[in-house]
C-alpha cells in the first residue's frame, strides 16, 4: 500500500502547483486598450440596427415631409405611392416594352401595373424593376429617356438583376450577403447609419428628457454624416463595376470634390464640435425636434446641397439649396467674383466693364464643373471647358492664356503693394482686395481686371499713361455698312492688318505681357473713348481713317478721303510707332510726298505691290545704278534700317547711314566709322603679322643700303688707285 500512497501524494502535489499556476494568472492584470472613435464608430455602424423613415418622422416630421418629393425618396419607389412621380409615357413604345413574363407563354409590352419598382426621379431617366417571385426583382431592359420623351433599350452589363446591380445603392441597409435590404430608397439610415438604437433610446426617454438621456440619444445616431457617406454612391466605379451604362458612367462627383479648392477649405478640426452645441446653435429659437441639420465640414456636399429641404415647395435639382440661376455661388463669391463678372463699379474713377461671359449670359456652372470647381484642369488629357465654345483654341493655348494672365496679375498686385503708402488713396486698396478675393487670378473678368490694376499703377506712379485729353476720340461707324456700295475694299480691308490690329497674334502677346492696359485700343481698336476706356469696333475700321465733317452725313454727301499723313501720324507716332515722327524730317514731307502716296492702306500694302516698283514711280534714274540695284537688292537695304529676322523696315527718314555701306563695303570705314565694330583676335593677329613683315622688311632695306655705300665707296677707292697707278706708269714710259 506504500507505493500507492506514494503515487497519490505525488498527485496531489501537481494538483497544488496547477491551481497556485492558475491562482497567479488569475491576479496578473490584463491591458485594455479603447478602440478609437472611428473604430467604434464602425464597429456599431456594422452591427447596428435599422428602424424605418416612419420611425425617423415620429419625431422629424417636417424633414420627413419634404424629404418625400426628393431625388433621393425617389431612387426606388412604388409607383402606387408616388404616381406623379412616373415621367414615362406607357401610351406609346410598344414595340420596345416587349417582355417575356416567365409565367406567360408569349412576351408582351410590359405595363406600368407589371412594375414593382421605379427607378430615378426622372431627371435623366427612368427605369422600372419586376418581381418575378420570392423577392426576385429585376430591370427591364428598356428605359424612359426624359431628355428625347421617349423609350429606349438598355443593357446592363452583367445581367438584370435589381439586387446584384442596384440595390446597394438605390435601396437602405442592403446586405451584400444576403442581398436583403431594410427599406426601400436612399432614406434616413443610408447616410446616419443604422438608427435603431437611437428610436429606442428616444422611446424610452419619453417627452421629458434630462441631459444625460439626450446625450445618448445623440450618440445613437451620426448626426454629421462626413463626406465620405456621399462617397459610397457618388463616386467613379471600379473597372470592373457591373453598373456602369451612359446614366451612371459621370457619376464621380465625390472623386471630383475631393481634390477641389472646396475641399481643401474643409476644416476637420470642425468635426470635433460636439454635437449638443450644434444642436443648440441650430435649434435657437425653435420649439420643433425636426430642425434641419447643418454640416459642420465648411465646403463640403452639405454646403451646396440641402439634404432636408427646409420648405415644402418645389424642390431644386440636384438636392442644391439654391437653384443656380438664383445665384448659388454667389452667396459666398458675390462680394468678389460676382461683381468681376458683372463689371460692377467698385470705385468711383474706374468705369465698370462686363465680362463678355456675363453679356452672353453664362453662369458660374457654364464654366466650372460644380465638383471639382475647375475650368481649366491641371491634368492635359482632361479638356478644359472653354473649348465647349472656344473650339478653335488648343489646350496648349487656353492654359498658356490662363496661366500667363493670371502670372502677370499675380506680379502687377505684388507690385502695387510695395508702392501702396499710407497717404496712397483708399480706392486702390479696395482694388487689391477685390482682386485677391476674387480668387480667378484676373480670369473671371480680365479686360476690367487690367482696367483696375492700370489705375492703381497710374495712381502709385508706376504706370505713365497719356492723359485723356490727348488721346483723339472719333466716333466709329460699323464698317459693315461700308460693304453696301463698297464691298470689293471691305473684302480687301477685313483681313488686312489694320482690321486685325487687336487680334493678331504678335499684338495679343505684347498686349497680354504689359498687362493689357486699355489705352492700346486707342489705336489698335475704333471708336475707343479714354473717359470710360471701352471701345466699339475691334481693329481699325473705315470711320478711323475717313472721317466725316461734323454734322455731315454719308450718303449723300461725299466721304473724305483720309489723304495727310496726320491721319495715319494719330497712331503711327511717337516711340512706340515713330514713323509719321520720321516722315515729318524727311525730303519727302518736304516734297509733300504722304503716306498714301507709297503706302495703300486698305491692305496694308505698297501701291505698287513692291519695293523698288514703288519708289521707281518717282525715282526712275535711280534704278539704273547696276552697282546698288543688283539682283536681291532694293532701296530700303540702303535706306532704312532692317530691325529683325522677318526684314520688318522703319525708319521713314530715308537718310542712309554710313554704317549701313558697312555690310557690304565694311572693313576700312568699319574701322574708323565705328570703334566698337573693331577687328576679332585673328585679325588683330593677322595685322601684327604683317606689321613686323614691313618692319623687318624696312630694315632689310636700310641694311642693304648701306651696304651699298660702303661697297661703292670701297670700289670708287680702287679705281682711283687704279687710274692713279696707270697714270704713273705712262709717264714713266
Amino acid at each position: 500500500m506504500a507505493q500507492p500512497k506514494r503515487y497519490l501524494a505525488i498527485g496531489f502535489a501537481l494538483m497544488g502547483f496547477f491551481c497556485m499556476a492558475l491562482g497567479a494568472m488569475l491576479l496578473t492584470p490584463i491591458s485594455v486598450e479603447a478602440q478609437d472613435d472611428a473604430a467604434t464608430t464602425s464597429s456599431t455602424t456594422s452591427n447596428g440596427e435599422y428602424a424605418s423613415i416612419r420611425d425617423c418622422n415620429d419625431c422629424h416630421r417636417r424633414i420627413g415631409n419634404n424629404f418625400e418629393t426628393t431625388a433621393h425618396a425617389m431612387t426606388m419607389f412604388e409607383a402606387e405611392d408616388i404616381p406623379e412621380a412616373v415621367v414615362a409615357d406607357f401610351s406609346v413604345g410598344e414595340d420596345l416594352r416587349l417582355y417575356a413574363f416567365p409565367e406567360e407563354d408569349e412576351e408582351r409590352p410590359f405595363t406600368l401595373e407589371d412594375v414593382a419598382f421605379v427607378v430615378g426621379a426622372g431627371q435623366i431617366a427612368q427605369r422600372f424593376v419586376v418581381d418575378l417571385g420570392d423577392d426576385d426583382y429585376h430591370v427591364l431592359p428598356v428605359e424612359w429617356n426624359v431628355e428625347a420623351g421617349a423609350w429606349q433599350s438598355f443593357e446592363l452589363p452583367n445581367g438584370d438583376s435589381w439586387t446584384d446591380n442596384c440595390a446597394s445603392c438605390h435601396a437602405t441597409g442592403y446586405d451584400a450577403s444576403t442581398h436583403a435590404f431594410s427599406e426601400e430608397s436612399v432614406t434616413c439610415e443610408a447616410c446616419h447609419g443604422p438608427g435603431l438604437t437611437h428610436v429606442e433610446a428616444a422611446d424610452d426617454a419619453g417627452s421629458s428628457i434630462n441631459d444625460e438621456e439626450e446625450a445618448e440619444i445623440k450618440a445613437a445616431i451620426n448626426a454629421f454624416p462626413d463626406p465620405s457617406a456621399c462617397s459610397s454612391c457618388h463616386s467613379q466605379p471600379e473597372t470592373d463595376a457591373t453598373w456602369v451604362d451612359p446614366v451612371h458612367a459621370s457619376m464621380g462627383a465625390y472623386d471630383a470634390w475631393v481634390d477641389s479648392p472646396h475641399a481643401q477649405l474643409v476644416d476637420m478640426a470642425d468635426a470635433d464640435m460636439d454635437a449638443d452645441e450644434a444642436s443648440d446653435e441650430e435649434s435657437e429659437g425653435e420649439s420643433d425636434a425636426d430642425v434641419a441639420h447643418a454640416s459642420p465640414y465648411a465646403m463640403d456636399c452639405a454646403g451646396c446641397h440641402a439634404m432636408h429641404p427646409e420648405s415644402d415647395e418645389e424642390v431644386q435639382p440636384h438636392l442644391l439649396s439654391i437653384d443656380m440661376s438664383e445665384g448659388l455661388c454667389l452667396a459666398c463669391h458675390d462680394s468678389n467674383a460676382g461683381e468681376l463678372m458683372a463689371g460692377t463699379s467698385i470705385v468711383d474713377n474706374v468705369v465698370g466693364l462686363p465680362s463678355a461671359h456675363h453679356e452672353e449670359g453664362l453662369e458660374c456652372e457654364s464654366c466650372h464643373n460644380p465638383h471639382s470647381v475647375q475650368s481649366i484642369p491641371a491634368d492635359m488629357s482632361q479638356p478644359a471647358t472653354c473649348n465647349d465654345c472656344h473650339t478653335d483654341l488648343t489646350q496648349t493655348a487656353i492654359r498658356g492664356f490662363a496661366h500667363g494672365a493670371q502670372e502677370r496679375v499675380s506680379t502687377r498686385l505684388a507690385n502695387i503693394e510695395t508702392h501702396i503708402e499710407d497717404d496712397t488713396p483708399e480706392w486702390v486698396s479696395t482694388i487689391v482686395t477685390t482682386i485677391h478675393e476674387d480668387g480667378s487670378g484676373g480670369i473671371h473678368n480680365f479686360a476690367y481686371v487690367s482696367r483696375l490694376l492700370n489705375a492703381a499703377e497710374t495712381n502709385l506712379g508706376i504706370l505713365a499713361a497719356a492723359p485723356a485729353e490727348i488721346v483723339p476720340v472719333v466716333e466709329a461707324i460699323n464698317p459693315d455698312e461700308c460693304t453696301e456700295c463698297h464691298a470689293d475694299v471691305h473684302d480687301v480691308w477685313q483681313d488686312s492688318l489694320h482690321a486685325n490690329a487687336s487680334l493678331g497674334e504678335n499684338f495679343q502677346e505684347a498686349y497680354t505681357e504689359s498687362g493689357r492696359p486699355s489705352y492700346c485700343m486707342s489705336c489698335h481698336a475704333s471708336g475707343y473713348d479714354p473717359n470710360t476706356q471701352r471701345y466699339v469696333f475691334e481693329g481699325v475700321v473705315c470711320s478711323t481713317c475717313h472721317v466725316l465733317d461734323e454734322g455731315a452725313e454719308h450718303p449723300p454727301g461725299p466721304m473724305p478721303i483720309a489723304s495727310s499723313s496726320e491721319a495715319c501720324g494719330r497712331c503711327h507716332s511717337g516711340e512706340h510707332s515713330p514713323e509719321y515722327n520720321e516722315w515729318l524730317v524727311s525730303d519727302h514731307s518736304n516734297f509733300n510726298v504722304d503716306c498714301v502716296d507709297c503706302h495703300v492702306a486698305h491692305d496694308n500694302s505698297l501701291r505698287l505691290g513692291g519695293i523698288n516698283e514703288t519708289c521707281a514711280d518717282c525715282h526712275e534714274n535711280a534704278m539704273n545704278d547696276e552697282i546698288h540695284m543688283g539682283e536681291d537688292m532694293n532701296c530700303v537695304d540702303c535706306h532704312m534700317t532692317r530691325v529683325d529676322e522677318e526684314g520688318e523696315v522703319i525708319h521713314h527718314t530715308m537718310f542712309f547711314d554710313p554704317k549701313t555701306c558697312a555690310e557690304c563695303h565694311g572693313d576700312i570705314h568699319t574701322l574708323q566709322l565705328d570703334p566698337s565694330r573693331s577687328l576679332d583676335d585673328a585679325g588683330q593677329q593677322l595685322v601684327s603679322a604683317l606689321e613686323e613683315e614691313v618692319t623687318t622688311l624696312e630694315e632689310k632695306a636700310e641694311t642693304n643700303l648701306q651696304s651699298g655705300i660702303v661697297g661703292g665707296a670701297v670700289g670708287a677707292m680702287v679705281l682711283v688707285i687704279f687710274l692713279f697707278i696707270a697714270v704713273r706708269l705712262g709717264r714713266m714710259r
